[in-house]
């Protein structure tokens, strides 16, 4: 494929450009402006325009403004374009056009950003090529050429020149033709979106073709095999087209695709033809059944435990499934007294055990069967307590239930915890690793009772930590300790204070509010409400920290159940937890204190 670009005279239009002289240093195509403006850095902005339509070479300028109205004052403004083959943005905010498509420009305050998307246009409303049809000899030279509309237009977009056979005409980046030996081209030319094509024949000495032959004319193939017929042609250097129709005299038993490829669909036989300029060649193909020897086969249980009286059904699987032996099974018991089978349905007789063999084509498997005397089944198994609530390091036993009571099974207990880092669990033992949620299972003959266990942490013993929360139902909710759920879970979270008693250590604790259409409030300490009342503004996000010489002892671990989200991970010492920016009340909050160096609830 051959590219020209085309270079066109363009003439700059600035829209709205103010003078300004602004300190600059660019980064590919990022640009920093120090504008000494004056204003908060961390207050929403938005763009003079949020969208703008250019043609190519044309300018625009962008303007950027406070979300409340106010002018951007003071702070630097960062001007990116995510596409600059498509526009370019300028320290100032001046966007320039370039190729046709769409960009996004972007201003960024501190942490703020606006947009503006773009869309660049050429003006290019079609093109021509001339000529459409054109005859060559061997050997010579021509050109096409293509013609703009309209013809003044300020920018015109690169030009592409192709050729779909090179071996027939070649085509630079100028639109100049080379015919190259007897055969027929379609040559391409892309102007921006527009395309148009001119058919090309090239004309030579024509040698007639005599004959074709394919180089099977008998081919044996397995079912599902496919293989390519090849054709010689008599003269090789014929300068006939060599379009070669294929057809199958049976497409159901062997199909043949425009390449010669022939598959092997169903077993029988099919004649393949091929034909060229009026000449016919065959191949006979017959299709056989590809033999897939068994190699094992295997039973659904490979021993059962029956009551006298009781039925059970074994099934035969086979390895591999689709073998072609012979899948006929044959049954034996090899105690009938004990256990009889017929057509793998096996019924206990008496006490005892039997073993049932099932073998296929020399091929077997067997399944162990234990006749036993009726029982007492179990029913269900329960725990005294389905909830368990321990602090770390605290133990507590379950005991499982029977029903009936008199049941005859065996009582063996497998007990699993859902989360061994938090709970574990031995003969009923429940210990209490670390902080959170697991599920203690108890499975007695495929009956199962469960217990929920949440485990907090065990309070620091030289400082106490309270903390209370204000909801949108309730008002002020009594304070909970260290570890605790302060909040509902289902109201929107107003205000909240935390605070420090019987401190032995020094120091102490600070805590900021992100509230809904106010950001991030300043830090307040020790029992200071952070937050709103009667203002109908939720929280959306906190940040905890210790100070002092507490600070140095203790890690402050806290977790956020957002709207929406539920219980969020934990974050640490000054990190944000909530959903600031997406718009979502927190509802609830656990606080911890960890030891320096002692892992977190999140670790």
């Amino acid at each position: 494929m051959k590219k020209i670009g085309i270079i066109a005279a363009v003439c700059s239009v600035m829209i709205g450009i103010q003078s300004i002289a602004p300190l600059a240093a660019q980064h590919g195509n990022r640009w920093m402006s120090a504008f000494q403006l004056a204003q908060n850095e961390t207050e929403a902005i938005v763009m003079s325009q949020t969208s703008l339509e250019l043609e190519s070479g044309k300018e625009a300028q962008l303007q950027v403004q406070y979300r409340s109205g106010g002018a951007v004052k003071n702070v630097s403004i960062e001007w990116d374009s995510n596409d600059s083959d498509i526009a370019v943005v300028d320290s100032n905010g001046v966007v320039t056009a370039k190729e046709e498509g769409t960009a996004i420009i972007t201003a960024r305050v501190g942490g703020n950003t606006a947009v503006c998307e773009v869309t660049v246009k050429t003006g290019l409303e079609g093109i021509r090529l001339m000529p459409t049809e054109l005859e060559l000899e061997e050997g010579e030279n021509a050109a096409l050429s293509v013609v703009c509309t309209p013809s003044d237009i300020a920018y015109i977009p690169e030009i592409i020149w192709s050729s779909d056979n090179e071996d027939v005409v070649e085509v630079d980046d100028r639109g100049n033709l080379t015919a190259k030996k007897q055969g027929k081209a379609t040559i391409t030319v892309q102007v921006g979106s527009f395309t148009k094509m001119s058919e090309i024949t090239v004309k030579g000495e024509e040698i007639p073709l005599n004959a074709i032959q394919l180089t099977d004319s008998k081919v044996v193939l397995l079912q599902g095999e496919s293989m390519e017929l090849e054709l010689t042609y008599d003269p090789e250097n014929t300068t006939i087209q060599k379009d070669v129709a294929w057809t199958s005299s049976d497409a159901e038993i062997v199909s043949v695709n425009n390449r010669g490829e022939i598959t092997a669909l169903k077993i029988g036989t099919a004649v393949i033809t091929a034909e060229v300029d009026g000449k016919k060649d065959t191949c006979e193909v017959t299709v056989e059944e590809e033999q897939i020897p068994l190699e094992s086969v295997q039973l659904s249980e490979s021993k059962i435990e029956l009551k006298k009286g009781e039925k059970n059904t074994l099934t035969v699987t086979y390895q591999p499934e689709d073998t072609t032996d012979n899948k006929e099974v044959t049954w034996t018991s090899s105690n009938e007294e004990v256990a009889v089978v017929r057509d793998g349905e096996i019924e206990a007789i008496a006490l005892g055990q039997a073993v049932i063999t099932a073998k296929v084509s020399g091929k077997e498997a067997t399944c162990e069967v234990t006749v036993k005397e009726e029982g007492i089944g179990l029913e269900a198994i329960s725990f005294e307590e389905e909830e368990l609530n321990l602090k770390e390091g605290e133990e507590a036993t379950l005991k499982v239930i029977y029903e009936p009571e008199d049941t005859t099974v065996e009582k063996t207990v497998i007990w699993t915890s859902s989360d061994e880092s938090v709970v574990s669990v031995k003969d009923g033992i429940v210990k209490a690793v670390g902080i959170g949620e697991a599920v203690v299972t108890a499975e007695v003959e495929g009956k199962q009772a469960y217990c929920d266990v949440v485990v907090q942490k065990k309070p620091v013993d030289d400082v106490k930590l309270q903390y209370e929360i204000y909801d949108s139902e309730n008002g002020w909710l009594d304070a909970v300790g260290e570890g605790e759920t302060a909040g509902t879970e289902a109201f929107s979270m107003k205000a909240v204070r935390i605070r420090l008693e019987e401190n032995k250590i020094g120091g102490g604790i600070r805590y900021s509010s992100y509230v809904q259409d106010i950001g991030w409030q300043g830090y307040v300490a020790n029992g200071v409400m952070a937050g709103t009342i009667g203002k109908d503004q939720r929280i959306e996000a906190i940040k905890i920290k210790l100070t002092g010489a507490i600070a140095s002892k203790y890690d402050i671990y806290y977790r956020s159940h957002v709207e929406e989200e539920g219980w969020l991970g934990w974050a640490k010492n000054g990190e944000p937890s909530g959903s600031e920016g997406l718009e979502k009340e927190m509802q609830a909050i656990q606080i911890v204190l960890i030891e320096k160096g002692q892992k977190g609830p999140s670790e």
